[in-house]
């Protein structure tokens, strides 16, 4: 983060939308990019292991994502047991 926006890959982006319930730590290809809901994140075009943790319960999930070129990937998820 660079004066608190996330930085923006040199190559082709996409974006990711993240939303979860309960609210969680989100993780992108192993980077901690912030808690949910995260409504609009660079990056590069491709695939990406999301890495989604629960704050209030014993809850985690780990899911892949393929990123298109200027596509926004959403992505939301029940983290509830």
């Amino acid at each position: 983060l660079i004066s608190g926006k996330p930085m923006v890959p040199r190559r082709a982006t996409g974006f990711l939308a993240v939303d979860t319930t309960p609210i969680a730590q989100v993780y992108v290809d192993g980077v901690r990019i912030g808690v949910s809901p995260i409504r609009e994140w660079p990056v590069a075009v491709g695939v990406h292991r999301l890495r989604l943790v629960a704050v209030s319960a014993a809850a985690e999930r780990t899911i892949s994502v393929t990123v298109e070129k200027n596509a926004r990937v959403v992505v939301s998820e029940n983290l509830e047991p």
